[in-house]
């Protein structure tokens, strides 16, 4: 398992041209929302923006290690473009999770992802800001920041 936030800025590496494509910056998400679809890589960013952007489809991650995302880009262009209409991890981070019984479980912080085959296995779910204030000024002490959910959980 492996958490979004520690892909964000990984380092993307195209093994058929042996060259850097760039930095993960964004992850995309399958439009049914059970999988990683792709990436948004970013090659000369700066705090001030710019750079170049371009999205690299699952189907060419060779594998996710833990310094570089490895892929191969030969043949990908349709399946790249197809990638710009899909919702990303950011859009998930903050919403608020409801189990199927309707109890609220918090706002989710990570989203929990197999590196194997790209399928979204759960969700790391902690305090919304409501509850951190009321945590800061004497609400309950010692109580858990962040916990995980499975995907499939109730």
């Amino acid at each position: 398992m492996i958490r979004a936030r520690e892909l964000i800025g990984r380092a993307v590496v195209d093994m058929d041209a042996a060259e850097k494509l760039g930095n993960v910056k964004e992850i995309i998400v399958s439009q049914s929302g059970e999988r990683v679809a792709g990436f948004v890589v970013a090659r000369g960013e700066s705090i001030f923006g710019g750079g170049v952007h371009r999205n690299v489809p699952a189907s060419a991650v060779h594998v996710i290690g833990p310094d570089a995302i490895t892929v191969s880009t030969t043949g990908e262009t349709e399946a790249a473009a197809e990638l710009a209409s899909l919702p990303r991890v950011s859009d998930v981070m903050g919403r608020k999770m409801v189990s199927r019984s309707g109890r609220l479980l918090g706002s989710i912080t990570d989203v929990l992802i197999e590196p194997r085959d790209g399928t979204i296995i759960g969700f790391s779910v902690g305090e919304g800001a409501k509850s951190k204030l009321e945590n800061l000024f004497g609400g309950e002490k010692g109580s858990s920041t962040s916990s995980y959910v499975r995907a499939d959980a109730d």
